[in-house]
């Protein structure tokens, strides 16, 4: 049901278990019906099937708004363990010393797009509905900037944001979360070996 083995799963679980059983324990009135385990699996199936609440509350046999309660419960428990054990910062040094530098760029330490992900056009009045069109793809949908390195892993990611919004205001709009690039600016202006480009 969500794609790991017995093995993968006893695993992942070994990781977040000292969390997520403590936290799910602690208080003072009525307890779960759910074991933590058997949460944490069902968080990891909602993750996997990309269905409404209710679709996946009756598969296990609950209520939809307890169901979503539960696993947004377990996605704050598990997120920073998680987060902190698999998703590693990479480093300038640590792709040179392995040979991962872009060819054409040495100097970059990640390249950054964004990404048009469509989706349904939003209920109510058009002109609520019309911020999630884009004129460019000519669909409704969403936005989001992922930053890549070089042989194609993800290490930053940003918050959706609105079809409408252009992808140089996506680009701009973030720019703390490249302060600690190898360079400064996607021009070149303050990298060693490169030139500047110009302006149209």
């Amino acid at each position: 049901m969500m794609n790991f083995t017995t093995n993968e799963f006893e695993a992942i679980w070994a990781i977040v278990e000292s969390t997520l059983v403590p936290m799910w324990t602690l208080g003072r009135g009525r307890k779960s019906l759910v074991s933590p385990k058997d949460a944490f699996f069902m968080a990891l199936v909602v993750l996997k099937y990309c269905e409404p609440w209710d679709k996946h509350a009756t598969d296990f046999g609950m209520k939809a708004p307890t169901f979503e309660k539960m696993v947004h419960r377990v996605f704050a428990a598990v997120e920073p363990v998680l987060t902190g054990h698999y998703i590693k910062h990479v480093s300038m040094g640590s792709q040179a010393e392995k040979g991962r530098m872009f060819r054409n760029y040495p100097y970059a330490l990640y390249c950054t797009d964004v990404k048009f992900q469509p989706s349904f056009r939003p209920t109510g009045r058009f002109d609520e509905a019309k911020h999630n069109y884009s004129g460019k793809h000519k669909l409704y949908g969403l936005k989001i900037e992922v930053s890549v390195a070089y042989p194609g892993l993800a290490v930053d990611l940003s918050n959706h944001e609105s079809g409408s919004v252009s992808d140089w205001a996506s680009l701009g709009s973030r720019p703390l979360a490249r302060s600690d690039a190898a360079c400064p600016g996607f021009d070149g202006v303050s990298c060693p070996g490169t030139r500047k480009v110009d302006k149209l």
